[in-house]
């Protein structure tokens, strides 16, 4: 087993603890993992899709040859069996053999599990990252990044909600903050944690709150 990380930061150790370094040098395999682990439910990934991704510039031939080395490589050092496939043209990371944050975090929000879901988003996905030549993967990171912070402010958003319900106005406004943090551009959101504020009685930090929002607005759209 080795435990993969990928949210807030890039991490790949096995149980022993020892960094995988070969594997962490190399982002373009590094991606090519964490989009196998990143899919939702387990699914396996198309290797048709994954080569158009990865090697666009590349005939046919070539870019499956390079697919075939990296995963050669990436069997080679996380074992044998940490990447299966089905059939000729499905790939997929296995998670008995792979412990992946993403994986964790997916599954949680697939089951609403709130807490759990936010003790595994650590920050965003595959952060500092870059990936020559793989447009569209880089295309596919920054939308998935955005999808992930989503789905990881809505998990604060119903804890606040059924905080807010329990009469527990402090828990609530706590959970309210991590919400708009975590989507900082969501009015919505944003009303919510000044109305949450101002309810648990902290005037001032429900006037702070929007003080800031309208800084921001100001300093990075130059809108009121």
């Amino acid at each position: 087993m080795v435990r993969l990380r990928v949210l807030g930061v890039i991490d790949l150790r096995r149980d022993d603890g020892s960094s995988i370094d070969a594997v962490l040098r190399q982002p373009k395999r590094m991606a090519l993992l964490t989009y196998l682990a990143a899919s939702d439910g387990g699914a396996p990934r198309r290797r048709d899709v994954i080569v158009s991704m990865f090697w666009p510039e590349a005939d046919d031939r070539h870019a499956r040859d390079s697919l075939s080395a990296a995963l050669s490589f990436l069997r080679r050092h996380l074992g044998p069996a940490a990447i299966a496939t089905r059939g000729e043209e499905e790939i997929a990371c296995d998670p008995r053999h792979v412990a992946a944050d993403v994986a964790e975090f997916l599954q949680a929000v697939q089951e609403q599990r709130d807490r759990d879901a936010l003790l595994s988003y650590g920050g965003d996905l595959l952060p500092g990252l870059h990936v020559q030549d793989a447009p569209g993967f880089d295309e596919w990171l920054e939308c998935e990044r955005a999808r992930l912070r989503s789905q990881a402010a809505a998990s604060p958003a119903r804890l606040a909600e059924s905080a807010a319900a329990e009469g527990m106005l402090e828990a609530a406004a706590m959970h309210a903050r991590r919400a708009a943090e975590l989507e900082p551009d969501d009015e919505k959101l944003l009303r919510r944690r000044i109305c949450l504020e101002a309810g648990a009685g902290n005037r001032a930090a429900a006037l702070r709150t929007y003080d800031e929002f309208a800084a921001r607005l100001a300093a990075q759209y130059d809108a009121t």
